[in-house]
């Protein structure tokens, strides 16, 4: 059973983070109920990522620490881009009791949609320091040409 607790809508305004932990909380004691328990919460793992733009390309840097780089599938078309992944729990040790367990663990899968078309083909990823930057080529844009009409 879930324990009901009534939050004032002003407590939110307040300090809106206790009111997402809250939520958090409600969530996970919901899901322990079912059966599912830590396991349906891991599955929300989104690693954190940046999207930036220079005049020939756009660079996306997504946060993995601790996740072997060659476990990492990153695809590219022409305007999406999906980085995947597995985030692995250490092993536990025999005696070892926890009190808190905030890191998240388990498969992720991140499609962002692009702000310009990509050359799939340019796409080139590199890790370092628990980051993923991903380095995409923009696709050159037809450019304009101004047309005189000549008069007869």
């Amino acid at each position: 059973m879930v324990r009901f607790r009534r939050i004032r809508r002003s407590d939110w305004f307040a300090d809106p983070f206790s009111a997402l932990e809250e939520m958090r909380s409600l969530v996970e004691e919901a899901l322990a109920g079912s059966g599912t328990g830590e396991e349906a919460i891991t599955s929300f793992v989104l690693p954190p990522l940046d999207l930036s733009e220079t005049d020939s390309h756009l660079i996306v840097r997504v946060e993995a620490p601790g996740i072997d780089p060659k476990a990492l599938k990153v695809e590219a078309t022409e305007d999406t881009l999906t980085v995947a992944g597995e985030i692995k729990n250490e092993a536990e040790e025999k005696g070892e009791q926890f009190y808190r367990i905030e890191r998240q663990y388990g498969s992720f899968e991140r499609t962002v949609s692009l702000p310009v078309p990509i050359d799939p083909e340019s796409v080139d990823a590199s890790y370092k320091d628990g980051v993923l930057t991903v380095r995409m080529t923009k696709k050159q844009q037809a450019g304009r040409k101004k047309v005189e009409v000549k008069l007869d």
